[in-house]
């Protein structure tokens, strides 16, 4: 068994499960470069592959996060505002 490619393989997958995918990816490559046998090239190129794409999923997610508690936030201030005015201009009717 081939050590390198062997120990390279396990931080990839314990990189996996820490969900840090791009150093994931960065190893399975390190692992692909070490290969003895196609099928086992293939298979670590293939995870490559995936976890860059969770990369780029998880990325696109905390963007979405981001954004969609600034917008909640912009609606509150928002709905805080026409309240203030709606009390205000009911204050000034009542007159």
């Amino acid at each position: 068994m081939n050590i390198t490619h062997f120990n390279f393989s396990q931080r990839a997958i314990q990189s996996e499960k820490d969900e840090k995918y791009e150093i994931a990816a960065a190893l399975w490559n390190k692992v692909a470069e070490h290969a003895k046998h196609q099928v086992n090239r293939e298979w670590a190129e293939y995870r490559v592959e995936l976890n860059l794409k969770r990369h780029s999923l998880q990325e696109r997610y905390e963007q979405w996060q981001a954004d969609n508690k600034q917008r909640r936030k912009k609606e509150r201030e928002a709905k805080q505002l026409a309240d203030a005015l709606k009390a205000h201009i009911n204050k000034v009717e009542g007159l």
